[in-house]
């Protein structure tokens, strides 16, 4: 699988979440300027680590951002929350299952809220750290 095909994976595994939130954005890479809400799949900070002998046994992670828009910061902490929920309808965590993609415990990483800086204003988000085997 080429890491154009896992982002795409991912994505598509975190497509259902539309139908609970027609508005969400779901893309299979960065996207720098976002239009929230969004998220967005793209190489996280430590990416790749040898999983065995060789060429191809080798494990990726990749971060999938969520993005809101500030200005009503009532909307955007329970669009949040509810991204965040690892038990409720519209769970990232659970739709990430889809992919075979899994939180990555020792890489660590479900953020609280973030500021993300956007030139149309800063945007709050969330990230979770994903692992693929290739």
């Amino acid at each position: 699988m080429t890491l154009e095909q896992v982002t795409q994976s991912i994505a598509d595994a975190l497509q259902p979440l539309t139908s609970q939130i027609p508005e969400l954005l779901v893309v299979p890479r960065a996207m720098p300027q976002a239009t929230p809400p969004c998220i967005d799949i793209y190489p996280a900070r430590e990416f790749q680590r040898g999983a065995g002998m060789g060429v191809g046994n080798t494990r990726v992670w990749f971060t999938v951002r969520a993005r809101v828009n500030a200005n009503d910061d009532i909307a955007a902490n329970s669009l949040l929350l509810r991204l965040l929920d690892p038990n409720g309808p519209d769970s990232v965590e659970a739709a990430l299952v889809d992919a075979e993609a899994v939180l990555d415990n020792d890489q660590g990483l479900i953020t609280g809220f973030e500021v993300f800086p956007d030139s149309g204003g800063d945007l709050l988000g969330c990230t979770w750290t994903v692992g693929v085997f290739l």
